[in-house]
Protein backbone atom coordinates (compact mmCIF):
# COMPACT_ATOMS: atom_id res chain seq x y z
CA UNK A 1 0.00 0.00 0.00
CA UNK A 2 2.61 2.69 1.07
CA UNK A 3 4.38 1.63 -2.39
CA UNK A 4 0.81 1.83 -4.22
CA UNK A 5 0.90 5.61 -2.58
CA UNK A 6 4.31 6.54 -3.49
CA UNK A 7 3.46 5.82 -7.07
CA UNK A 8 0.51 7.23 -7.02
CA UNK A 9 2.18 10.97 -6.18
CA UNK A 10 4.80 10.45 -7.82
CA UNK A 11 2.28 10.21 -11.01
CA UNK A 12 0.19 12.69 -10.59
CA UNK A 13 1.81 15.42 -9.10
CA UNK A 14 3.32 15.83 -12.73
CA UNK A 15 0.06 14.80 -14.93
CA UNK A 16 -1.77 17.92 -12.50
CA UNK A 17 1.02 19.81 -13.50
CA UNK A 18 0.39 19.54 -16.76
CA UNK A 19 -2.88 20.03 -16.80
CA UNK A 20 -2.31 22.87 -15.34
CA UNK A 21 -0.30 24.34 -17.81
CA UNK A 22 -2.70 22.73 -20.68
CA UNK A 23 -5.55 24.95 -19.33
CA UNK A 24 -3.35 28.24 -19.21
CA UNK A 25 -2.70 27.73 -22.73
CA UNK A 26 -5.57 26.89 -23.86
CA UNK A 27 -7.11 30.06 -21.93
CA UNK A 28 -4.58 32.19 -24.17
CA UNK A 29 -5.68 30.72 -27.00
CA UNK A 30 -9.48 31.31 -26.42
CA UNK A 31 -8.61 35.00 -25.79
CA UNK A 32 -6.68 35.40 -28.61
CA UNK A 33 -9.26 34.07 -30.55
CA UNK A 34 -11.85 36.32 -29.12
CA UNK A 35 -9.51 39.06 -30.02
CA UNK A 36 -9.32 37.96 -33.16
CA UNK A 37 -13.06 37.93 -34.21
CA UNK A 38 -13.42 41.29 -32.37
CA UNK A 39 -10.65 42.99 -34.37
CA UNK A 40 -11.69 41.89 -37.58
CA UNK A 41 -15.52 43.08 -36.75
CA UNK A 42 -13.93 46.12 -35.89
CA UNK A 43 -12.11 46.44 -39.37
CA UNK A 44 -13.07 48.76 -42.48
CA UNK A 45 -15.07 47.08 -45.25
CA UNK A 46 -11.83 47.19 -47.38
CA UNK A 47 -9.56 46.20 -44.84
CA UNK A 48 -12.15 43.49 -43.15
CA UNK A 49 -11.65 42.09 -46.83
CA UNK A 50 -7.62 41.63 -47.02
CA UNK A 51 -7.85 40.74 -43.66
CA UNK A 52 -10.58 37.88 -44.34
CA UNK A 53 -8.30 36.57 -47.21
CA UNK A 54 -5.50 36.32 -44.68
CA UNK A 55 -7.47 34.43 -42.07
CA UNK A 56 -8.47 31.94 -45.13
CA UNK A 57 -4.98 31.38 -46.01
CA UNK A 58 -4.21 30.93 -42.52
CA UNK A 59 -7.09 28.62 -41.35
CA UNK A 60 -6.82 26.53 -44.90
CA UNK A 61 -9.80 27.53 -46.06
CA UNK A 62 -10.82 27.77 -49.96
CA UNK A 63 -12.64 31.03 -50.32
CA UNK A 64 -11.64 32.40 -53.63
CA UNK A 65 -15.46 32.13 -54.87
CA UNK A 66 -16.90 34.01 -52.24
CA UNK A 67 -17.90 37.32 -51.58
CA UNK A 68 -16.34 39.46 -49.07
CA UNK A 69 -18.99 39.16 -46.54
CA UNK A 70 -19.23 35.77 -47.03
CA UNK A 71 -15.85 35.50 -46.33
CA UNK A 72 -16.02 37.35 -42.97
CA UNK A 73 -19.28 35.40 -41.98
CA UNK A 74 -17.22 32.34 -43.18
CA UNK A 75 -13.71 33.13 -40.86
CA UNK A 76 -16.79 34.29 -37.85
CA UNK A 77 -17.96 30.43 -38.08
CA UNK A 78 -14.56 29.11 -37.78
CA UNK A 79 -13.56 31.16 -34.74
CA UNK A 80 -16.31 30.04 -33.14
CA UNK A 81 -15.57 26.55 -34.09
CA UNK A 82 -12.01 27.11 -32.68
CA UNK A 83 -13.44 29.39 -29.40
CA UNK A 84 -15.85 26.07 -28.71
CA UNK A 85 -13.03 23.84 -29.22
CA UNK A 86 -10.67 25.10 -26.95
CA UNK A 87 -13.81 25.87 -24.23
CA UNK A 88 -14.19 21.76 -24.51
CA UNK A 89 -10.09 21.60 -24.26
CA UNK A 90 -10.08 24.35 -21.10
CA UNK A 91 -12.94 22.09 -19.39
CA UNK A 92 -10.97 18.75 -19.86
CA UNK A 93 -6.93 20.22 -18.97
CA UNK A 94 -9.17 21.47 -15.60
CA UNK A 95 -10.63 18.33 -14.97
CA UNK A 96 -7.69 16.46 -15.19
CA UNK A 97 -5.65 19.06 -12.98
CA UNK A 98 -8.22 18.91 -10.07
CA UNK A 99 -8.43 15.16 -10.60
CA UNK A 100 -4.76 14.74 -10.24
CA UNK A 101 -4.32 17.30 -7.91
CA UNK A 102 -6.77 15.46 -5.60
CA UNK A 103 -4.87 12.06 -6.47
CA UNK A 104 -1.64 13.41 -4.93
CA UNK A 105 -3.11 15.39 -1.78
CA UNK A 106 -5.04 12.21 -0.72
CA UNK A 107 -1.94 10.02 -1.64
CA UNK A 108 0.06 12.29 0.76
CA UNK A 109 -2.28 12.68 3.65
CA UNK A 110 -3.45 8.81 3.37
CA UNK A 111 -0.45 7.51 5.28
CA UNK A 112 -0.37 10.34 7.82
CA UNK A 113 -4.61 9.88 8.43
CA UNK A 114 -3.69 5.75 8.85
CA UNK A 115 -0.54 6.09 11.11
CA UNK A 116 -2.47 8.34 13.46
CA UNK A 117 -4.80 6.04 13.22
CA UNK A 118 -3.26 2.93 13.99
CA UNK A 119 -0.96 4.65 16.03
CA UNK A 120 -3.15 7.34 18.47
CA UNK A 121 -1.37 9.74 20.67
CA UNK A 122 -1.69 8.43 24.24
CA UNK A 123 -1.29 11.14 26.60
CA UNK A 124 -0.44 9.49 29.29
CA UNK A 125 2.67 7.84 27.50
CA UNK A 126 4.96 10.59 29.27
CA UNK A 127 3.91 8.25 32.34
CA UNK A 128 6.37 5.94 31.68
CA UNK A 129 9.44 8.00 30.77
CA UNK A 130 12.35 7.87 33.03
CA UNK A 131 15.50 10.02 32.59
CA UNK A 132 18.99 11.17 34.39
CA UNK A 133 21.03 13.89 34.37
CA UNK A 134 24.45 13.15 34.09
CA UNK A 135 26.21 16.59 33.72
CA UNK A 136 25.66 18.64 35.99
CA UNK A 137 25.90 16.69 38.88
CA UNK A 138 24.61 17.73 42.36
CA UNK A 139 26.29 20.63 44.26
CA UNK A 140 28.33 21.57 40.96
CA UNK A 141 29.21 24.81 39.80
CA UNK A 142 28.59 26.14 36.72
CA UNK A 143 28.75 29.20 34.30
CA UNK A 144 25.88 31.03 32.69
CA UNK A 145 25.68 28.54 29.98
CA UNK A 146 26.55 25.28 30.89
CA UNK A 147 25.92 21.99 29.37
CA UNK A 148 23.56 19.49 30.47
CA UNK A 149 23.37 15.64 28.93
CA UNK A 150 21.97 12.56 30.39
CA UNK A 151 19.70 9.25 29.56
CA UNK A 152 16.09 9.33 28.68
CA UNK A 153 14.39 5.96 27.44
CA UNK A 154 10.31 5.59 26.64
CA UNK A 155 10.19 9.23 25.22
CA UNK A 156 8.33 8.31 22.03
CA UNK A 157 5.27 9.89 20.11
CA UNK A 158 3.53 12.16 22.42
CA UNK A 159 6.63 13.02 24.99
CA UNK A 160 7.91 15.99 25.28
CA UNK A 161 11.34 16.19 27.11
CA UNK A 162 11.89 19.53 28.43
CA UNK A 163 14.78 21.08 31.17
CA UNK A 164 13.58 23.56 34.18
CA UNK A 165 15.53 25.32 36.49
CA UNK A 166 13.66 24.40 39.69
CA UNK A 167 13.54 26.15 43.12
CA UNK A 168 11.36 24.98 45.81
CA UNK A 169 8.95 23.75 43.48
CA UNK A 170 8.84 25.91 41.18
CA UNK A 171 9.82 26.00 37.67
CA UNK A 172 11.01 28.06 35.02
CA UNK A 173 11.15 25.85 31.39
CA UNK A 174 14.51 26.49 29.34
CA UNK A 175 14.24 27.54 25.97
CA UNK A 176 15.07 24.30 23.36
CA UNK A 177 13.65 21.25 22.94
CA UNK A 178 15.60 18.07 24.37
CA UNK A 179 16.09 15.41 22.08
CA UNK A 180 17.07 11.96 22.13
CA UNK A 181 19.26 10.18 20.10
CA UNK A 182 19.26 6.29 18.81
CA UNK A 183 21.01 5.56 21.90
CA UNK A 184 18.98 6.84 24.41
CA UNK A 185 21.12 10.16 25.37
CA UNK A 186 20.63 13.73 24.83
CA UNK A 187 23.14 16.97 25.08
CA UNK A 188 21.65 20.37 25.53
CA UNK A 189 23.25 24.09 25.94
CA UNK A 190 21.41 25.52 29.01
CA UNK A 191 21.44 29.44 30.00
CA UNK A 192 20.95 30.45 33.39
CA UNK A 193 22.02 34.02 34.60
CA UNK A 194 18.72 34.76 36.92
CA UNK A 195 19.70 32.59 40.05
CA UNK A 196 23.45 33.06 41.45
CA UNK A 197 22.60 30.98 44.72
CA UNK A 198 21.28 27.73 45.03
CA UNK A 199 19.20 25.91 42.63
CA UNK A 200 17.93 22.89 40.87
CA UNK A 201 17.75 21.67 37.06
CA UNK A 202 15.10 19.26 36.48
CA UNK A 203 14.19 16.96 33.20
CA UNK A 204 10.25 16.48 32.84
CA UNK A 205 8.72 14.57 30.84
CA UNK A 206 5.37 16.48 29.39
CA UNK A 207 1.97 14.98 27.29
CA UNK A 208 0.75 16.98 24.32
CA UNK A 209 -1.02 19.67 26.21
CA UNK A 210 1.30 20.35 28.90
CA UNK A 211 4.11 20.75 26.29
CA UNK A 212 1.56 24.01 24.54
CA UNK A 213 1.40 25.38 27.74
CA UNK A 214 4.74 25.40 28.45
CA UNK A 215 5.82 26.49 24.47
CA UNK A 216 2.99 29.25 25.24
CA UNK A 217 5.04 30.06 28.70
CA UNK A 218 7.89 30.63 27.19
CA UNK A 219 6.82 32.25 23.97
CA UNK A 220 4.93 35.10 25.93
CA UNK A 221 8.67 35.31 27.88
CA UNK A 222 10.47 36.14 24.93
CA UNK A 223 7.85 38.88 23.92
CA UNK A 224 7.97 40.60 27.12
CA UNK A 225 10.84 39.61 28.47
CA UNK A 226 9.57 38.73 31.63
CA UNK A 227 9.99 34.96 32.65
CA UNK A 228 7.33 34.34 35.38
CA UNK A 229 7.67 31.54 38.18
CA UNK A 230 5.80 28.57 36.96
CA UNK A 231 4.13 25.20 39.13
CA UNK A 232 4.59 22.13 37.23
CA UNK A 233 1.33 21.60 35.58
CA UNK A 234 -1.20 18.50 35.51
CA UNK A 235 0.41 16.24 32.26
CA UNK A 236 3.94 16.81 33.43
CA UNK A 237 6.03 14.45 35.55
CA UNK A 238 9.70 15.17 36.98
CA UNK A 239 12.05 12.30 35.70
CA UNK A 240 15.14 13.43 38.02
CA UNK A 241 16.77 16.40 39.16
CA UNK A 242 20.21 17.56 39.94
CA UNK A 243 20.36 19.97 42.78
CA UNK A 244 22.80 22.78 44.95
CA UNK A 245 23.76 24.21 41.85
CA UNK A 246 25.21 27.25 41.64
CA UNK A 247 26.30 30.10 39.22
CA UNK A 248 29.96 30.86 39.18
CA UNK A 249 30.78 34.21 40.63
CA UNK A 250 32.99 35.21 37.88
CA UNK A 251 30.58 34.79 34.98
Amino acid sequence: MPEFLRIAVSVSTPLALLGLLVAVGYLAYRRRLKNDETKLQNLPPGKRAIQADEYLTRYGIDGKNLRPSEKVALIRDELNKRHRRSNVYVISAMVAFVVCFAVAAISYLAPIYFANRENPIDSNAYQDAIGTISQPSDGGVVNATFNASGTAHNAGKGVYLWLAVEIQGRIWPKEGRVLVDSNGQWNSSVFEDGHPDQFGLSLWAANPDANVQLRAWLEHGQQTGNYPELHPLPGMKRLTRAQGLRVAANR
